[in-house]
């Protein structure tokens, strides 16, 4: 993988810029500097399910970094150009690319959250590889979640009443608001996560624990005692694993009120 050059690369992003209004040379300009940050040596993983579903260029994550701070000005100036933007590198085949636009959705002025809602809703689709929806979900929903907070959790909503793959989404796209601590209303993250525990867990579960080990993290003692909760009240093996995966981030008083509730059920 070429190494970094930070002075390189912001003059490199200056020269990008000046394709902002014109979305097809910008996205093969885009290309073009991608390709030159690849890392030709990659081989995927040879685990089952590993293989990717986009192409990649594999670049350092430093460029995407660099990239959102060089733009965001430009996106707040002149969101109509950073939305045609978006729209035409989230067609391209490269996981780059597209994780691009959603950087640009991010970055967009606040007052754009309707724009941007409809973009996250519309590409967050089963079909799509999870690290890109993951990055979208991250970088793509930055100033509406912290905005328009409550526009944000009514998408969140509508996912985690739906079929499990947009349950997932909905979980994904809660993380980043419990990793914020500027988000205070971690009550309300409970309240939604609360009926998935309750009834079907096992298809995302994996969705959950980051969750709930997020939340472990940041109020471990409230977390230790909804996971209590959740194991009395729920006689499920998912839940008693979840809760398991979760006990050392809990503080030691939580862990002692737990683990005998854990021992009472079979792994």
């Amino acid at each position: 993988m070429p190494a970094v050059q930070l002075s390189l690369l912001r003059s490199q992003l200056e020269e990008l810029s000046w394709y902002f209004e014109e979305p097809e040379e910008f996205q093969r300009a885009l290309g073009r500097l991608f390709e030159l940050y690849s890392d030709r040596t990659y081989r995927p993983g040879q685990v089952a399910g590993s293989v990717p579903l986009s192409q990649a260029y594999h670049i350092p994550p430093l460029v995407l970094q660099q990239l959102s701070i060089a733009f965001e000005d430009l996106c707040l100036e002149k969101p109509d150009s950073a939305l045609a933007l978006a729209d035409r590198l989230w067609q391209d085949p490269y996981l780059e690319v597209r994780q691009t636009a959603g950087a640009l959705l991010g970055l967009l002025p606040a007052e754009r959250s309707t724009d941007v809602l409809q973009r996250l809703r519309a590409w967050s689709q089963p079909e799509e590889e999870k690290v890109l929806v993951q990055y979208l979900l991250d970088q793509g929903s930055r100033r509406v979640r912290q905005q328009h907070t409550g526009e944000y959790i009514d998408l969140i909503r509508d996912w985690l009443s739906g079929k499990p793959a947009y349950q997932a989404f909905g979980l994904r796209a809660l993380l980043p608001l419990v990793e914020d601590h500027h988000f205070e209303n971690i009550p309300l993250v409970f309240t939604l996560i609360s009926p998935l525990i309750a009834e079907n867990p096992g298809p995302v579960q994996n969705e959950l624990l980051a969750i709930l080990q997020a939340l472990s993290r940041r109020v471990p003692v409230e977390a230790g005692f909804f996971l209590s909760q959740m194991v009395t009240l729920n006689r499920n093996q998912v839940v008693q694993r979840l809760a398991r995966r979760c006990l050392p981030l809990l503080t030691p008083r939580a862990q002692e009120n737990l683990r005998p509730l854990l021992s009472n059920h079979p792994r």
